[in-house]
């Protein structure tokens, strides 16, 4: 007897059909695969630019501070210059504007830093 003529027609038939189902599901998983990939590069771009953000944020602030005592030390270096030292009829500044406004920024950069690392979730 021929192996052949044991299967039936409706076998051969019900075994056509899943030959292409499965070549529809491996094109569907192929289809899958590169969606994946294009989220997968997506989302390291997106780690990157993060980082890249999180590491500016991080030098802005000092700019900031200094900034911010250049500023406020012009606008008040009347009532704050910690240098000057009175000797009955006349002062002397013993310390010169740039390293008060130094010990300020120095000052302040503790204080955040102090700030953002006791405060920082853990």
């Amino acid at each position: 007897m021929n192996c052949f003529n044991c299967f039936k027609k409706e076998d051969l038939e019900d075994l056509e059909d899943l030959k292409k189902r499965n070549e529809i599901l491996e094109n569907e998983l192929k289809i899958l695969r590169n969606k994946f990939r294009g989220v997968d590069k997506a989302l390291m771009l997106e780690n990157k630019i993060l980082k890249e953000k999180l590491e500016n944020s991080e030098k802005e602030w000092v700019n900031h501070i200094d900034v911010f005592v250049e500023k406020w030390y012009e606008e008040n270096k009347d009532n704050i210059d910690i240098g000057v030292v009175n000797l009955g009829f006349f002062e002397v500044d013993i310390l010169p504007d740039y390293i008060e406004k130094h010990l300020y920024k120095k000052v302040l950069k503790i204080l955040y830093s102090y700030l953002t690392t006791t405060l920082a979730p853990s």
